[in-house]
């Protein structure tokens, strides 16, 4: 969840470094509260990008959720 805090889970970046170490083929960033902003609200374009890039590092697939708009692709 990009807001980790609030779901009370593993922060985005420890999601990647789990699921690459469990062999998982993927991993999915999405927001746990539907009620507050989407995952650009969340976390800024350039920090996300890094993500990305670290889950493909990984070897991961990626797929992103949260309230994105055509607008935010």
């Amino acid at each position: 969840m990009a807001d980790a805090d609030r779901a009370r889970s593993i922060s985005p970046s420890e999601l990647v470094n789990v699921a690459a170490r469990a062999g998982a083929g993927g991993v999915l960033l999405d927001t746990f509260d539907k009620r507050s902003g989407g995952l650009l609200d969340l976390m800024p374009p350039r920090t996300l990008d890094a993500w990305v890039a670290a889950a493909h590092a990984a070897g991961l697939l990626v797929a992103l959720a949260g309230k994105l708009t055509a607008a935010d692709l």
